[in-house]
């Protein structure tokens, strides 16, 4: 049984289901210095999908995609550096709700720049194999007291992460208070290993290097 899924870490927010139903939005957005950033409260200004590249020494990439107040971050893992081979698949499902612009300081340099507050909350967790071996090893020994995993078939483990023998996660109703902006088409979140403000907002944001498609 790979490692991965006993010992899987990942916040969703750092680093959710989606809905078809999109509100419309009339609000405006303002561009400086090649950001925007949204000058009153729409959900729909960051829609679209946002994928990373697979790091030379690392076996995973990330996926976010953003409709209407939903997100999902799909974490793809792979067999072997430079992620060729996909061998599992976790997704945060997440809600959000956009707030103020507050003025946050950039990690790469230090820099001030306008973004945009995001309250976030997990809503459900899955996990599917894409490998028979690990698939067959899963019901073997009962992974997340499942023993009935098939490949590529995601299953809910909501209800059981951070228990023995499952993922470990930000466990469902976490909710996050960071901050969202987009530079050309690059995605920027929050440093959760920055400072916060007074309202435990992020107050330092860092390139996601997740780029819309």
């Amino acid at each position: 049984m790979k490692k991965f899924l006993f010992v899987f870490l990942i916040s969703c927010f750092s680093l959710t289901i989606i809905s078809c139903a999109k509100k419309s939005s009339t609000s405006s957005s303002s561009t400086t210095d090649n950001t925007t950033t949204v000058t009153e409260n729409t959900t729909t200004v960051y829609d679209g999908t946002y994928n990373s590249v697979c790091p030379s020494n690392e076996k995973r990439k990330y996926t976010r995609v953003f409709s209407g107040t939903n997100m999902k971050l799909i974490t793809k893992d792979y067999n072997e550096d430079g992620c060729s081979t996909r061998e599992g698949e976790h997704v945060s499902y997440t809600t959000f709700t956009l707030g103020d612009n507050v003025t946050v300081t950039k990690n790469s340099d230090n820099s001030s720049v306008s973004a945009q507050k995001i309250t976030i909350t997990k809503t459900k967790h899955t996990y599917m194999f894409m490998k028979d071996d690990d698939t067959n090893s899963a019901n073997s020994a009962s992974s997340c007291g499942f023993s009935d995993w098939e490949i590529n078939v995601a299953k809910d483990v909501s209800s059981v992460l951070n228990q023995s023998g499952c993922a470990t996660g930000d466990a469902i109703g976490t909710v996050d208070k960071t901050v969202i902006l987009m530079i050309w088409s690059n995605l920027w979140m929050g440093d959760l290993s920055g400072s916060k403000d007074s309202d435990n907002f992020t107050a330092t944001i860092k390139d996601t290097e997740m780029d819309k498609e």
